[in-house]
């Protein structure tokens, strides 16, 4: 059975560094303060094996995966740049710097775009854009919202829109790549007050999302505008760091790994089992800010529908989406 590939956004103790093994599936974890790049494989979806394989990414908020060229996108809070390395922790690349505080971050795989907001910055503070290869930056028309509101982004990949969470004046929206569109889905008097994390399947009609001060994770039927709450935490809870994948919900909660059906046979989320290889360190996940899930199986025909329509989509349009 071939196992899925996390990616991580976490914080947690320091591990001593030891040597990537390569292997076809498995997950890579992003510490966000102490500075370090984990990799992981998952056992029958419920266990981590993580280990360190690179400690040269700063604080960090969020991080995506693009599977075709195997890269993994770093929204870097310490550093003020967008950074991308390859998923076994070598070739760190600056994409774009001298930023303020990027914090979303969504990446359109089929156009090849990262978009990102800068939660720090009183002058850019609607989405940002840059084609991967380092040309056409600018932001998106109709999203200035303001300093200090966005933490998080994703992109729905049968539409094109990319979703957003506001925290000041706190609201889920969704803009169109040409700012044409701009959708209040859950608006502040719906009942939301800090989303941090973010997770849409377009295709099932779906966007999960958590709120850190409400201690909750929804499912909000993109159809229906119909809301689900999935999962109620506790007082002390911190529910971040969600993806769905293969008919589950997977999060982190008080720096534990859980995981819920999403077919509603679940009436409490699973804990999930992990361990933290290479001696030394903490033998726990302090707090996950960001999680990507991927499969490699089947990846090849995938990459080649993606690269078709990217060539379809040049054609109309040039070389460049925006």
């Amino acid at each position: 059975m071939a196992l899925p590939c996390f990616l991580l956004t976490v914080t947690m103790l320091s591990l001593l560094p030891i040597q990537f093994v390569s292997a076809q599936d498995l997950g890579i974890f992003l510490n966000a303060d102490a500075q370090g790049l984990y990799t992981s494989e998952l056992n029958d979806l419920t266990d981590f094996r993580i280990e360190q394989s690179s400690n040269t990414i700063g604080l960090s908020r969020s991080i995506k995966y693009d599977p075709g060229e195997e890269k993994i996108y770093v929204a870097s809070w310490g550093e003020d740049k967008i950074q991308r390395l390859n998923r076994n922790g070598a070739d760190l690349e600056e994409l774009v710097t001298s930023l303020e505080g990027p914090y979303g971050l969504a990446v359109d795989i089929e156009n090849r775009i990262v978009y990102w907001t800068e939660y720090q910055s009183t002058v850019k503070t609607g989405i940002n854009y840059i084609n991967m290869d380092g040309t056409g930056q600018g932001e998106v028309p109709n999203t200035v919202f303001g300093p200090k509101s966005s933490r998080v982004l994703d992109f729905g990949i049968e539409t094109g829109f990319i979703y957003i969470g506001w925290t000041n004046n706190p609201q889920i929206r969704r803009f169109s790549h040409d700012g044409t569109t701009n959708e209040i889905l859950i608006a502040q008097s719906d009942g939301i007050s800090d989303p941090v994390g973010m997770a849409v399947n377009e295709a099932e009609n779906k966007l999960y999302w958590s709120d850190r001060s409400l201690k909750k994770i929804e499912i909000y039927d993109l159809q229906t505008s119909s809301r689900t709450v999935l999962f109620q935490g506790s007082n002390s809870g911190d529910p971040r760091g969600i993806a769905e994948y293969k008919g589950y919900l997977y999060f982190f909660d008080g720096g534990s790994p859980y995981r819920i059906a999403l077919d509603g046979s679940d009436t409490t989320p699973e804990l999930l089992t992990y361990a933290l290889q290479g001696g030394g360190g903490s033998s726990s996940l302090d707090s996950v800010w960001d999680l990507v899930m991927h499969d490699d199986s089947g990846e090849m025909e995938r990459e080649g529908d993606v690269e078709r329509k990217r060539e379809m989509r040049e054609l109309e349009r040039g070389h460049s989406y925006i």
